[in-house]
């Protein structure tokens, strides 16, 4: 159950010839690569739409791969998993687990006081009543002041405002991290054919063997 992300997904990119160094007569170096260039990314918070979408929380070291594995069947639409939450760095925006979240902050923070200092404040929820009159959250200074709407008095300090160390910063966002949306299963073949004609090349590109050819090598300019 190995990702299967580099052949699978670059399988549905168009072919693209690259020139790889100057022409030598009539030879002309190129080489047929896949035209990573093509890409395609959803429409901002369309993930909302339930009818389309499933929110899911990620477990403690699930991959990409073994998500669409247990929810596709198949570890080969681990790019589809990734694409619908518009991921492009695994590396960077896919949560770690709580091992790796340690080891980067060893890495990251070698001073581990570092870890306990303040990162920014944030208000904590007020309510009149059922009502919320101050949204829990808001990232404010220390010397935030509030006045409450019912007495007059202005409040201050950590009656109404937290500290939020660089560590529980950290945390707060790899947990983010985890909340993720899930294509529903039978919209799946819709959704792979639909990518597979946004990727192709429309009727104004000149193309050759059904490959453009790049104008210049890589060395010179890739465009």
């Amino acid at each position: 159950m190995a990702s299967t992300t580099n052949n699978y997904y670059f399988s549905h990119l168009p072919p693209v010839w690259v020139r790889m160094g100057p022409s030598k007569g009539a030879e002309q170096p190129y080489v047929q690569a896949k035209n990573i260039f093509r890409n395609v990314a959803l429409v901002n918070n369309i993930q909302k739409e339930f009818l389309i979408f499933t929110p899911v929380y990620i477990q403690e070291g699930e991959r990409p791969e073994t998500i669409a594995y247990d929810y596709y069947g198949d570890s080969a639409y681990d790019w589809v998993v990734l694409l619908c939450n518009n991921i492009t760095n695994v590396q960077d925006q896919w949560p770690m687990s709580s091992g790796e979240l340690y080891n980067y902050c060893q890495r990251r923070y070698p001073n581990l006081d570092q870890l306990n200092q303040v990162h920014h404040y944030e208000t904590l929820e007020q309510k009149l009543g059922d009502i919320v009159v101050l949204e829990g959250g808001l990232v404010v200074n220390e010397n935030f002041r509030y006045r409450h709407p019912e007495t007059g008095i202005w409040l201050s300090g950590s009656s109404i405002v937290n500290p939020v160390t660089v560590y529980e910063q950290l945390v707060n966002e790899n947990e983010e991290k985890k909340e993720i949306y899930l294509l529903k299963k039978n919209y799946l073949n819709q959704f792979v054919d639909e990518f597979d004609k946004l990727v192709s090349y429309d009727g104004g590109i000149a193309v050759e063997d059904e490959a453009p050819l790049t104008r210049t090598s890589i060395s010179e300019k890739y465009i």
